[in-house]
């Protein structure tokens, strides 16, 4: 932090909780405790937004190169697809993951007990896939029932990646016991289930 604060010079505040291992239990703020690696579910009462004790969330993450002008264009994209889309609020945080790249953790929250906005909510992150893929930035983890669409978007070479660890799957795994489907990734005898 004292490296990043003398880098950036006197314009710049770097701001975080500091503490030794004794102490981390203690931090007040839910996320500077998540942090420090202490369990908890306090974070979980952003779900609360909307819905309260009974508030949803589904999480739509893509990577992005880690620079001003990709940061801008997913915060656009993603803000304008929830909020016109679903009529939710955007809520969203960078991470840098590398050097090079950024995650774009966006939380598509909802009220559980409100069935349209359920499935409004639903629909845009489902959309969000696509939509992103779109302007070359891809899901990195995506939600179980978005996993085959998110697959769909990685399509150079006409699949050229799904082929390659299809072909793995069939040689360890042919009969589809260990993770049928997860992220995309079907068993010979299974691929007709692919997107359903």
């Amino acid at each position: 932090m004292r490296r990043a604060a003398a880098l950036l010079g006197e314009a710049a505040q770097v701001a975080a909780a500091t503490g030794d291992p004794e102490r981390m239990a203690t931090l007040e703020h839910p996320f500077d405790r998540v942090q420090a690696g202490v369990p908890n579910l306090d974070i979980n009462q952003m779900t609360g937004w909307y819905g309260g004790e009974e508030g949803g969330h589904i999480g739509f993450s893509p990577i992005a190169p880690l620079t001003g002008t990709d940061a801008l264009a997913v915060r656009n994209l993603l803000r304008s697809v929830i909020e016109e889309k679903a009529g939710l609020d955007y809520i969203a945080a960078n991470l840098a993951v590398s050097a090079r790249s950024f995650a774009h953790i966006t939380m598509v929250i909802f009220d559980t007990k409100d069935e349209a906005q359920c499935r409004r909510a639903y629909d845009t992150a489902r959309l969000l896939v696509v939509e992103a893929a779109k302007q070359g930035y891809g899901e990195y983890r995506a939600h179980l029932d978005f996993m085959d669409v998110a697959a769909e978007q990685y399509s150079f070479n006409v699949h050229a990646y799904r082929r390659f660890t299809e072909t793995i799957k069939d040689a360890l795994d042919p009969n589809g016991i260990l993770s049928p489907g997860k992220q995309g990734i079907w068993p010979k005898a299974m691929r007709d289930r692919r997107g359903t």
